[in-house]
């Protein structure tokens, strides 16, 4: 009877070990925006949001962030490494259309090797489109909301929250896009409400042989 709990464990969590290896490949795989991507924001066509995640007292080796726009819908999403928090002048930036735009959710995923066992674990954000205020983005601009704060069941504080680094992100965005430094525009969004805010997480253990 362990046995057959033991299996049910390893192959429930099959679809979470294969979600944090993808994530883990599009981190390491989105290094920049592409020169055509920046010469649209140079240009004045598109819009730049630098998207930052810090957890609290939750496990986050990869983690994502996405936003939509509230008059098309249109969902964007980029994966972000948070492994060393440190690293606070890190710029992930995503392309998008002028307008305005909302948080529409995230997740942290983590693997931790066990003997012959990693324990891996995928906590979804609930409800951060109705935690935080929506925010603009001009064309030509580079806007900064923020650094969203998230806390684990055991953290202190409300789920969600907010913190400046607007300092530590202009620094990062001249080294990374020097022709878009003097773009970069911080934007921190409000705090509205944590009413439906919560954590939808999955765990357990995967054989690695």
């Amino acid at each position: 009877m362990r046995l057959a709990t033991t299996k049910s464990r390893l192959f429930s969590t099959l679809a979470v070990s294969a979600a944090i290896m993808a994530l883990s490949g599009c981190a390491s795989a989105a290094k920049k925006l592409s020169d055509d991507s920046v010469s649209a924001i140079e240009q004045n066509k598109m819009g730049g949001i630098v998207l930052s995640l810090k957890p609290e007292k939750l496990k986050c080796q990869y983690g994502g962030l996405s936003v939509r726009n509230v008059k098309t819908g249109q969902t964007r999403a980029t994966s972000l490494l948070v492994v060393s928090w440190d690293a606070k002048r890190n710029i992930k930036m995503l392309s998008v259309p002028p307008g305005t735009y909302q948080m529409a959710g995230g997740n942290c995923q983590s693997q931790t090797p066990n003997g012959n066992f990693t324990y891996t674990s995928d906590s979804k954000f609930i409800g951060m489109e109705a935690a935080y205020s929506p925010f603009i983005v001009g064309a030509g601009e580079v806007v900064y909301p923020g650094t969203f704060i998230v806390r684990g069941r055991k953290a202190d504080g409300p789920r969600y929250g907010i913190t400046d680094l607007s300092k530590f992100k202009a620094e990062g965005l001249e080294k990374k896009y020097e022709s878009l430094s003097n773009r970069f525009v911080s934007r921190p969004v409000r705090i509205l409400g944590q009413g439906q805010s919560g954590l939808q997480s999955r765990s357990g253990y995967i054989n690695k042989n």
